[in-house]
Protein backbone atom coordinates (compact mmCIF):
# COMPACT_ATOMS: atom_id res chain seq x y z
CA UNK A 1 0.00 0.00 0.00
CA UNK A 2 1.55 3.35 -1.27
CA UNK A 3 1.69 5.87 2.07
CA UNK A 4 1.13 9.64 1.28
CA UNK A 5 4.11 11.99 2.04
CA UNK A 6 2.63 12.73 5.45
CA UNK A 7 2.19 9.02 6.49
CA UNK A 8 5.52 8.28 5.47
CA UNK A 9 7.39 11.17 7.70
CA UNK A 10 4.98 9.50 10.58
CA UNK A 11 5.85 5.94 9.68
CA UNK A 12 9.78 7.28 9.89
CA UNK A 13 9.12 9.17 13.24
CA UNK A 14 7.58 6.28 15.01
CA UNK A 15 9.68 3.86 13.95
CA UNK A 16 12.98 5.92 14.85
CA UNK A 17 11.27 6.84 18.35
CA UNK A 18 10.72 2.82 19.13
CA UNK A 19 14.13 2.00 18.12
CA UNK A 20 15.53 4.39 20.56
CA UNK A 21 13.56 3.77 23.58
CA UNK A 22 14.76 -0.16 22.94
CA UNK A 23 18.17 1.10 22.83
CA UNK A 24 17.77 3.66 26.29
CA UNK A 25 20.24 3.83 28.52
CA UNK A 26 18.43 1.23 31.14
CA UNK A 27 16.50 -1.20 28.60
CA UNK A 28 17.77 -4.88 29.25
CA UNK A 29 16.43 -8.19 30.18
CA UNK A 30 17.50 -10.32 33.64
CA UNK A 31 18.42 -13.50 31.30
CA UNK A 32 18.72 -15.61 34.53
CA UNK A 33 15.05 -15.38 34.09
CA UNK A 34 13.92 -16.09 31.00
CA UNK A 35 12.57 -19.49 30.05
CA UNK A 36 13.70 -22.40 29.10
CA UNK A 37 12.79 -22.25 25.87
CA UNK A 38 13.18 -18.90 25.00
CA UNK A 39 16.79 -19.43 25.93
CA UNK A 40 17.20 -22.88 23.40
CA UNK A 41 15.51 -20.21 20.62
CA UNK A 42 18.59 -17.50 21.21
CA UNK A 43 21.20 -19.97 21.48
CA UNK A 44 20.25 -21.45 18.13
CA UNK A 45 19.68 -18.71 16.07
CA UNK A 46 23.13 -17.05 17.04
CA UNK A 47 25.05 -20.09 16.34
CA UNK A 48 23.01 -20.23 12.84
CA UNK A 49 23.94 -16.68 12.16
CA UNK A 50 27.15 -17.12 13.22
CA UNK A 51 27.04 -15.05 16.77
CA UNK A 52 26.06 -12.55 14.70
CA UNK A 53 23.02 -11.94 17.65
CA UNK A 54 25.82 -11.69 20.46
CA UNK A 55 27.89 -8.96 18.80
CA UNK A 56 24.93 -6.64 18.17
CA UNK A 57 23.77 -7.58 14.33
CA UNK A 58 20.48 -7.50 13.28
CA UNK A 59 19.01 -10.58 12.39
CA UNK A 60 16.06 -11.29 9.73
CA UNK A 61 14.66 -15.19 9.69
CA UNK A 62 14.01 -17.23 6.89
CA UNK A 63 12.26 -20.24 6.09
CA UNK A 64 11.57 -22.21 2.90
CA UNK A 65 15.15 -21.54 1.20
CA UNK A 66 18.67 -22.70 1.06
CA UNK A 67 19.86 -22.18 4.76
CA UNK A 68 16.91 -21.37 6.59
CA UNK A 69 16.55 -20.61 10.26
CA UNK A 70 12.75 -22.19 9.85
CA UNK A 71 11.26 -25.01 7.78
CA UNK A 72 7.73 -22.84 7.44
CA UNK A 73 6.26 -19.74 7.96
CA UNK A 74 4.35 -20.97 10.79
CA UNK A 75 7.17 -22.03 12.42
CA UNK A 76 8.66 -18.69 11.89
CA UNK A 77 6.06 -16.96 13.19
CA UNK A 78 5.95 -19.16 16.62
CA UNK A 79 9.44 -18.43 17.29
CA UNK A 80 8.94 -14.41 16.32
CA UNK A 81 5.90 -14.75 18.76
CA UNK A 82 7.96 -16.36 21.48
CA UNK A 83 11.17 -14.07 21.38
CA UNK A 84 8.71 -10.64 21.10
CA UNK A 85 6.63 -11.38 24.32
CA UNK A 86 7.06 -9.55 27.40
CA UNK A 87 10.02 -9.33 28.47
CA UNK A 88 10.97 -8.48 24.79
CA UNK A 89 14.35 -10.52 23.56
CA UNK A 90 13.74 -9.95 20.20
CA UNK A 91 12.71 -6.30 19.01
CA UNK A 92 12.24 -5.03 15.45
CA UNK A 93 14.53 -2.75 13.37
CA UNK A 94 12.76 -2.60 10.16
CA UNK A 95 9.77 -3.72 8.21
CA UNK A 96 7.32 -1.63 10.19
CA UNK A 97 4.29 -0.33 8.92
CA UNK A 98 1.12 1.87 9.98
CA UNK A 99 -2.08 0.05 11.51
CA UNK A 100 -5.31 2.46 11.32
CA UNK A 101 -5.03 3.64 14.20
CA UNK A 102 -1.95 5.17 13.41
CA UNK A 103 0.09 2.12 15.75
CA UNK A 104 2.89 0.77 14.85
CA UNK A 105 3.10 -2.36 13.37
CA UNK A 106 5.81 -5.16 12.43
CA UNK A 107 6.02 -7.28 9.48
CA UNK A 108 7.31 -10.88 10.47
CA UNK A 109 8.34 -11.70 7.12
CA UNK A 110 10.02 -8.85 6.51
CA UNK A 111 11.64 -7.19 9.33
CA UNK A 112 15.40 -7.85 11.16
CA UNK A 113 15.63 -8.35 14.03
CA UNK A 114 18.04 -7.25 17.19
CA UNK A 115 19.00 -8.61 20.65
CA UNK A 116 18.03 -7.17 24.02
CA UNK A 117 21.06 -7.07 26.59
CA UNK A 118 21.63 -8.22 29.55
CA UNK A 119 20.45 -6.40 31.89
CA UNK A 120 23.09 -4.59 34.04
CA UNK A 121 25.45 -5.85 30.78
CA UNK A 122 25.88 -6.80 27.24
CA UNK A 123 24.46 -8.71 24.48
CA UNK A 124 27.44 -11.43 24.69
CA UNK A 125 26.16 -12.13 28.43
CA UNK A 126 23.06 -12.67 27.52
CA UNK A 127 24.28 -15.43 24.99
CA UNK A 128 26.29 -16.34 27.51
CA UNK A 129 23.36 -16.53 30.39
CA UNK A 130 21.72 -19.13 27.28
CA UNK A 131 24.59 -21.14 26.69
CA UNK A 132 25.33 -22.18 29.93
CA UNK A 133 21.80 -22.74 31.30
CA UNK A 134 20.88 -26.05 32.03
CA UNK A 135 17.27 -26.87 31.07
CA UNK A 136 14.77 -26.38 33.89
CA UNK A 137 11.49 -26.51 32.11
CA UNK A 138 11.48 -30.46 30.44
CA UNK A 139 7.63 -29.64 29.26
CA UNK A 140 8.63 -26.32 27.51
CA UNK A 141 11.40 -27.80 25.63
CA UNK A 142 9.52 -30.94 24.65
CA UNK A 143 6.95 -28.38 23.47
CA UNK A 144 9.30 -26.26 21.28
CA UNK A 145 11.12 -29.66 20.04
CA UNK A 146 7.55 -30.96 18.79
CA UNK A 147 6.67 -27.29 16.80
CA UNK A 148 10.22 -27.48 15.15
CA UNK A 149 10.16 -31.58 14.25
CA UNK A 150 6.47 -31.11 13.15
CA UNK A 151 7.40 -28.37 10.62
CA UNK A 152 10.63 -30.10 9.57
CA UNK A 153 8.09 -32.95 8.20
CA UNK A 154 5.33 -30.78 6.82
CA UNK A 155 8.19 -29.08 4.68
CA UNK A 156 9.14 -31.66 4.03
CA UNK A 157 4.97 -32.68 2.72
CA UNK A 158 4.66 -29.58 1.44
CA UNK A 159 7.84 -29.97 -0.84
CA UNK A 160 6.96 -33.64 -1.99
CA UNK A 161 3.17 -32.33 -3.10
CA UNK A 162 4.21 -29.28 -5.29
CA UNK A 163 6.07 -31.75 -6.77
CA UNK A 164 2.86 -33.08 -8.00
CA UNK A 165 1.23 -30.39 -8.48
CA UNK A 166 -0.69 -30.55 -4.82
CA UNK A 167 -1.58 -28.31 -2.25
CA UNK A 168 -2.95 -28.11 1.43
CA UNK A 169 -6.38 -26.11 2.32
CA UNK A 170 -6.24 -24.54 5.41
CA UNK A 171 -8.38 -26.79 6.88
CA UNK A 172 -6.36 -29.70 5.60
CA UNK A 173 -3.17 -28.00 6.72
CA UNK A 174 -4.38 -27.67 10.12
CA UNK A 175 -4.86 -30.81 10.71
CA UNK A 176 -2.00 -32.61 8.92
CA UNK A 177 -0.05 -31.26 11.09
CA UNK A 178 -1.93 -32.37 14.51
CA UNK A 179 -1.38 -35.30 13.06
CA UNK A 180 1.91 -35.31 12.69
CA UNK A 181 2.60 -33.71 15.93
CA UNK A 182 0.53 -36.62 17.67
CA UNK A 183 2.45 -39.13 16.04
CA UNK A 184 6.47 -37.49 16.52
CA UNK A 185 5.32 -37.59 20.23
CA UNK A 186 4.14 -40.99 20.45
CA UNK A 187 6.66 -42.80 17.96
CA UNK A 188 10.33 -40.66 17.99
CA UNK A 189 12.61 -39.48 20.96
CA UNK A 190 14.30 -36.11 21.05
CA UNK A 191 17.59 -37.28 21.26
CA UNK A 192 17.18 -39.93 17.96
CA UNK A 193 15.37 -36.00 16.27
CA UNK A 194 18.77 -34.46 16.91
CA UNK A 195 21.18 -37.11 15.30
CA UNK A 196 19.24 -38.15 12.50
CA UNK A 197 17.13 -35.59 11.65
CA UNK A 198 17.26 -34.10 7.59
CA UNK A 199 16.65 -30.81 6.40
CA UNK A 200 14.83 -29.54 3.51
CA UNK A 201 15.73 -26.15 1.96
CA UNK A 202 15.24 -25.07 -1.47
CA UNK A 203 12.97 -22.15 -3.61
CA UNK A 204 10.27 -23.36 -1.85
CA UNK A 205 9.01 -19.73 -1.66
CA UNK A 206 8.36 -19.60 -5.72
CA UNK A 207 6.72 -23.29 -5.50
CA UNK A 208 4.57 -23.10 -2.94
CA UNK A 209 1.59 -21.37 -1.71
CA UNK A 210 2.76 -18.91 0.87
CA UNK A 211 0.58 -17.63 3.57
CA UNK A 212 -0.70 -14.25 4.48
CA UNK A 213 2.02 -12.28 6.08
CA UNK A 214 1.49 -11.74 9.69
CA UNK A 215 2.65 -8.35 11.18
CA UNK A 216 2.22 -7.86 15.25
CA UNK A 217 1.66 -4.96 17.54
CA UNK A 218 5.26 -4.14 19.03
CA UNK A 219 5.98 -4.68 22.44
CA UNK A 220 7.59 -2.16 24.72
CA UNK A 221 11.13 -2.78 27.35
CA UNK A 222 11.62 -3.33 30.72
CA UNK A 223 13.77 -0.18 32.01
CA UNK A 224 17.30 -1.76 33.04
CA UNK A 225 20.36 -0.54 33.35
CA UNK A 226 22.91 -1.85 30.16
CA UNK A 227 25.81 -1.43 28.47
CA UNK A 228 25.44 -0.39 24.24
CA UNK A 229 26.65 -2.80 22.12
CA UNK A 230 27.90 -2.21 18.56
CA UNK A 231 25.48 -2.95 15.48
CA UNK A 232 26.92 -5.19 12.61
CA UNK A 233 24.62 -5.09 8.93
CA UNK A 234 21.88 -7.06 8.20
CA UNK A 235 22.05 -10.61 7.95
CA UNK A 236 19.62 -11.91 5.53
CA UNK A 237 20.90 -15.64 4.51
CA UNK A 238 18.54 -16.58 1.99
CA UNK A 239 20.13 -17.60 -1.37
CA UNK A 240 16.95 -17.94 -4.52
CA UNK A 241 17.40 -20.50 -6.99
CA UNK A 242 18.98 -23.38 -4.49
CA UNK A 243 18.17 -26.97 -4.99
CA UNK A 244 16.96 -28.47 -1.77
CA UNK A 245 19.99 -30.75 -0.15
CA UNK A 246 18.87 -34.10 0.80
CA UNK A 247 20.61 -32.98 4.40
CA UNK A 248 21.59 -29.65 5.74
CA UNK A 249 22.46 -28.31 9.41
CA UNK A 250 19.65 -27.03 11.13
CA UNK A 251 19.55 -24.94 14.57
CA UNK A 252 17.29 -26.44 16.74
CA UNK A 253 18.57 -30.10 17.28
CA UNK A 254 19.68 -30.43 20.93
CA UNK A 255 19.57 -33.58 23.31
CA UNK A 256 17.76 -33.58 26.87
CA UNK A 257 20.07 -34.97 29.42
Amino acid sequence: MNLSIERKALLKEKADRYIAEMEASGAGVNYNNVTTDRLLILEALNDWSGRLLAEGGDLKLTYECDDPACATQYEMDALIDRMHAKPVLFYPVSGFSLADDDGLRFNHTLSSYRLMPHAGGSRTDAIGIAESSHIQDVDAAMNLWSLCATEDCLAYLKYQMAEHGLYFGDDELSATRQIIASALLTNFSISRSGRSGTRFGGPFGTRLRSAPARTTTLQRPQKRSRRRSTRCSLNTRASAGASPPTTAWRPFRWELS
